[in-house]
């Protein structure tokens, strides 16, 4: 037996006379109404969503790249150029295949999601 609150807060079904549809409306049977799939992606969605991640994490590191070495010119007081030429080629590619791997490692994980 409910309480009278809990009464109040069930909803009480009082119609129990024939279903009445509108006069527009459209029959669907069940096999309209089933997912065969589930809506998965095919291989060329999966294809593009690794490669939008992978050229994204590839921009998004090259844009942290240089901004970390225009921040290190501007505190050395030097033009960008200049601050690349004087840490020499190892640093510089040190440090993009530092932040490229971040980025890229990041990207993997969205790969790695639609396996």
């Amino acid at each position: 037996m409910l309480s009278e609150s809990e009464r109040r807060k069930t909803m009480e079904l009082c119609y129990d006379g024939a279903l009445v549809m509108p006069s527009q409306y459209v029959s669907v049977g069940t096999s309209e109404m089933e997912y065969i799939d589930g809506g998965a992606l095919s291989t060329a969605d999966k294809a593009w969503i690794v490669g939008i991640a992978i050229v994204s994490a590839i921009a998004i590191g090259a844009a942290i790249w240089i901004g970390a070495w225009a921040v290190v010119a501007k505190i050395f007081g030097i033009g960008l150029k200049a601050i690349m030429i004087k840490a020499g080629a190892a640093a510089v590619a040190s440090t993009l295949v530092g932040v490229l791997g971040l980025s890229l490692s990041a990207a993997m994980s969205v790969v790695n999601y639609f396996k």
